[in-house]
């Protein structure tokens, strides 16, 4: 396995724990814990960047299969959400469209690293 293969590998460890965090983020903004969910947004916003980097950087093993302007799109709405203290379309952003998009990245990387 080359670097290129073990980096999307690690990614795809990776993504399992982001949506792990989304489903906990989305748990503290139902309860009212915005201060809470702020914060972990902080790390789960540069854990997603990171992840954005190790697909730039596999580009070409995983052929265009991983759409990260559409993350980067929905990176945009998350924070004019975070702006205008829209919790509620906040947590639906992270549950609705970022966790779709992260599983699906999963599901691409596991189909070009069998």
């Amino acid at each position: 396995m080359n670097k290129k293969q073990e980096l999307l590998g690690t990614s795809q460890e990776f993504i399992i724990e982001i949506l792990k965090d989304i489903d906990d983020i989305s748990g503290l903004l139902l309860e009212d814990k915005e201060e809470e969910a702020l914060n972990a947004i902080a790390s789960l916003t540069q854990g997603v960047d990171d992840l954005i980097q190790a697909m730039t950087l596999t580009v070409d093993i995983e052929k265009g299969k991983i759409n990260i302007n559409e993350m980067i799109e929905r990176l945009h709405e998350m924070f004019e959400a975070i702006q205008r203290s829209d919790f509620v379309l906040l947590g639906d952003i992270l549950k609705y469209e970022i966790s779709p998009i992260l599983k699906n990245w999963h599901l691409e990387i596991t189909s070009i690293l069998v």
